[in-house]
């Protein structure tokens, strides 16, 4: 597989969702010569109660994972990505194959693995799977962001237990959307610390602001959401978040 995946929690209508993507083939997708978009769709064994796997099966899923790339990288295709939800899993690829050599596929790799593999192809010349199904959307990926901060939290010994101050950063190309921003976020609760021009930009205009909740996704996401489309609809951008680490001495 290509070196550069991303991995994303969502929400696929009524459903929780998992995303696991290969962002590497972003550039080059489009330029592909593979039509096909196949996907091999698995029952989960003992999903949760959310629909998505419990940790006893992960283990068997890779295999089968492992499995299905080995099979697509020797018909020529390229794996792009899985999603898990409502109780299953499914395995997209884009290739070159006909729908007899896809069910094929699929009934191979229900005998090596012990799953049921159940096919489904669609022509795709413009890969409309990966980019508006595997690809994150403008929230998905402020969500990924949050979650790399929470992670490297949870790296330096945090229990995110404790509430403290989170400390946010956001910038634009003119006063009156910095004026706008500052004035919302004051009629929001937050604090704000600065708003000023930074050394190394002198084109941009930077508002430093703050608030207090636990660094735990749900708590922290329902800020960011907020602050990242309000900063765009004003014509700014949001730069994230950043907080102390309290370890577990504290």
């Amino acid at each position: 597989m290509s070196d550069h995946w991303e991995f994303f929690p969502c929400q696929m209508g009524e459903h929780k969702a998992s995303v696991f993507y290969n962002h590497s083939i972003r550039d080059r997708i489009n330029e592909l010569d593979l039509s096909v978009c196949a996907r091999i769709s698995v029952p989960l064994r003992d999903p949760r109660d959310d629909g998505l796997p419990c940790d006893d099966e992960i283990e068997s899923l890779s295999g089968f994972e492992d499995s299905f790339v080995d099979e697509i990288e020797r018909m020529g295709g390229v794996y792009v990505g899985r999603i898990s939800l409502n109780g299953a899993r499914h395995f997209y690829a884009y290739m070159d194959a006909s729908p007899a050599q896809i069910d094929a596929l699929a009934a191979k790799l229900t005998v090596i693995t012990g799953y049921h593999a159940k096919p489904t192809l669609s022509e795709e010349f413009d890969k409309s799977t990966y980019w508006h199904t595997l690809y994150p959307t403008k929230e998905d990926w402020q969500l990924m962001r949050d979650l790399k901060v929470i992670e490297q939290l949870q790296e330096e010994g945090d229990r995110l237990e404790a509430a403290r101050r989170i400390d946010h950063l956001a910038y634009f190309d003119d006063v009156r959307g910095a004026d706008q921003f500052k004035v919302w976020l004051e009629s929001e609760g937050f604090d704000v610390d600065w708003a000023s021009k930074p050394d190394d930009d002198e084109d941009l205009l930077g508002i430093s602001f703050s608030h207090a909740c636990r660094p735990v996704l749900g708590d922290v996401t329902q800020h960011t959401y907020k602050l990242f489309s309000k900063a765009e609809e004003l014509g700014g951008r949001y730069n994230g978040w950043g907080t102390t680490v309290e370890g577990p001495a504290n």
